[in-house]
This record gives C-alpha cells, structure tokens and sequence, in this order.
C-alpha cells in the first residue's frame, strides 16, 4: 500500500506470503492491523491494550489528561461540559477544539 521508509512498509498480504515474511531471518517484525470500529465494541480497543481496568477507581479522581484529536463535543451528554474542568486550545490545522466534526475526540475523551 505504501511505504514509511526504509526499514517500515504496510502491505497487504495473503497468510501463505505472511508465513514467508514470518521466517525470512531479515524480517524483524510483522503486526497484523486488524480493523476496528468506533462503535463495534462494549468495552473500547484500546482500554485492554494500555490495562485501564486493571487502575482503582480511587487512582483516577483529580488526574488532567491531555487529548490531542480531532476535538471534543461540548455538549455531549456522557462528558463534562464545565468550563472549570474542560478546556482546549486549536491546534493550528484542525480548527477549534469545543467542535469535533468527525466525533473521534469526543470518542476518545469518554
């Protein structure tokens, strides 16, 4: 599909030149990128890759968190909406940070 250098490329590959690339002794690495879906999951992807469950409910109040996406809906139901407790700065290119066109930032936020 294309190239990000010299050493890393995304290709698609049927499972019989996987197992080649697999066992040739000059590839280091080969991660299948499974697709995902916002909404296909109870609990999102990510939650169990970084062990979120596995943190106590008395380790998380008072924690600032940093999310830098595609922005976050101010008026979504399900998040804080305080200006106290939510604010944002536009990043330059993807307009103002209160807006989320394509609800990914308001997806990761909550």
């Amino acid at each position: 599909l294309g190239e990000l250098s010299d050493q890393q490329a995304v290709v698609e590959m049927k499972d019989e030149e996987m197992t080649h690339w697999k066992e040739d002794d000059d590839v280091e690495y080969i991660e299948e990128d499974h697709k995902v879906y916002m909404d296909a999951e109870e609990i999102p992807y990510g939650i169990n890759l970084i062990h979120a469950l596995q943190v106590s409910d008395g380790s998380v109040s008072n924690r600032k968190v940093c999310i830098v996406d595609s922005g976050y809906d101010v008026n979504h139901g399900d998040l804080p909406t305080s200006s106290a407790v939510v604010t944002g700065a536009p990043d330059g290119g993807a307009g103002q940070w209160n807006h989320d066109d394509g609800g990914h930032g308001t997806h990761v936020a909550g």
